[in-house]
């Protein structure tokens, strides 16, 4: 028969005295949570610790009515589950589910892994499914009142298109301007365009007033779009011979008085070559 490696999982936790091992599946994940997205190389150097070690740092479960809800832990669950690890050493406080929710979202914030969409779709849950005003919420996740808006408009979106912007990292002080397109496969589009060309925040922007015909306050934040959905930027044009500046543009102060010569003087200086021009147009 072939011999098993051996794998800790019972290794003590020096210096807690409240640590205790629970059955894996005995552990509810809430579905309102935020987690540390490891990627696939992390996820194997974190297994192989465990393997060697056994779970150091024990997860945070909270007791709700005789059922036990995680707080943070999550990638180390896995990791023992792919492990065959059984058990898992835990610290555990009496709670509610609302405490369950809103614990995990501020240690992702404090451990600097929060993923600002997960926020807004806890902050929707807690407003919306467990009855907290916003202000209220806001609060108890200490995020500030336009952020809380921003978060509530942007949770609002239909799953796909959330999901896409979410997986993909599309700002989401962005994402938030796709909510004020009524059709979904619009949405759909742009949130697969600002994926595929990188589209920052005022892109999207832009790309949504262009979108709902608004071209002109477009070109305002700065941008201009092919059919394709290519970014193509607005240049300023020069206030004497309207050409655009794409570079070396300057900026000087003027008085009134001294700009209306300047506009006097380009507008002698550019008309010779205009009908010049018009002139050879006519020859052709």
């Amino acid at each position: 028969m072939e011999e098993k490696e051996e794998i800790a999982s019972n290794e003590p936790v020096v210096g807690n005295t409240n640590i205790v091992y629970v059955p894996i599946d005995k552990i509810n994940v809430p579905a309102e949570r935020v987690t540390s997205q490891f990627d696939a190389e992390v996820q194997k150097e974190l297994m192989e610790s465990i393997k060697q070690k056994g779970v150091l740092t024990p997860i945070i479960l909270i007791e709700v009515n005789g059922e036990l809800w995680l707080v943070d832990g999550y990638n180390r669950i896995r990791a023992c589950e792919e492990l065959g690890i059984k058990e898992i050493p835990a610290i555990i406080k009496k709670g509610t589910y609302q405490d369950v929710v809103i614990e995990n979202l501020i240690t992702a914030r404090q451990k600097g892994k929060s993923n600002p969409y997960d926020e807004a779709k806890t902050l929707a849950f807690l407003v919306n499914k467990l009855g907290m005003s916003l202000e209220e919420a806001r609060k108890q996740m200490g995020i500030s009142q336009t952020t809380a808006i921003r978060y509530m408009k942007v949770a609002t979106l239909p799953d796909e298109i959330f999901n896409i912007c979410r997986a993909n990292n599309v700002p989401i002080t962005g994402a938030v301007f796709l909510t004020l397109l009524n059709d979904p496969e619009k949405q759909r589009e742009i949130a697969n365009d600002a994926v595929h060309f990188g589209y920052t925040s005022e892109q999207i922007k832009a790309r949504v007033y262009w979108e709902l015909g608004n071209k002109e306050k477009s070109q305002e934040v700065g941008y201009q779009f092919t059919a394709t959905g290519e970014v193509q930027p607005v240049y300023p044009k020069c206030h004497f011979c309207h050409k655009d500046i794409v570079k070396d543009a300057v900026y000087i102060w003027l008085h009134q008085e001294c700009k209306a010569l300047i506009e006097e003087f380009a507008k002698y200086y550019w008309a010779p070559r205009e009908e010049t021009k018009h002139e050879e147009g006519e020859m052709q």
